[in-house]
């Protein structure tokens, strides 16, 4: 699945064993928090669990099949919102094999729900 992170793009894969068994302790402790925000307007975390998404997330990025390589210090500096890296977390779960991705269908009928076509 691919996220996008201040202005760049990775297409995360799988994770490797020791990455996933290091990561989704972290997710799931957020788990909670971030469907708590539904919808929300404002994304309404503390800094802790923003530094624990984010090392979720570069950590993903780091694996990815596509994208740039950074450093944890370039990742940090890239302009990216608290909106853009809860939106990158169901692909993080799917990467850590939390959840499957959606089915071609599924991202077709989304697709068509939220345009208003079909």
């Amino acid at each position: 699945m691919k996220v996008t992170l201040g202005g760049k793009t990775w297409d995360l894969a799988p994770l490797p064993w020791r990455v996933v068994k290091s990561l989704q302790p972290k997710l799931l402790g957020l788990w909670a928090t971030l469907a708590e925000l539904g919808s929300a307007n404002v994304i309404k975390i503390g800094e802790a669990d923003l530094d624990r998404l984010a090392d979720c997330v570069y950590a993903a990025t780091q694996h990815a099949a596509e994208g740039d390589k950074l450093t944890r210090e370039e990742f940090d500096e890239l302009p990216i919102t608290a909106r853009e890296m809860v939106s990158a977390v169901p692909a993080v779960a799917v990467a850590l094999g939390l959840r499957e991705a959606a089915s071609k269908e599924e991202a077709d009928s989304a697709g068509k729900a939220s345009t208003g076509r079909g």
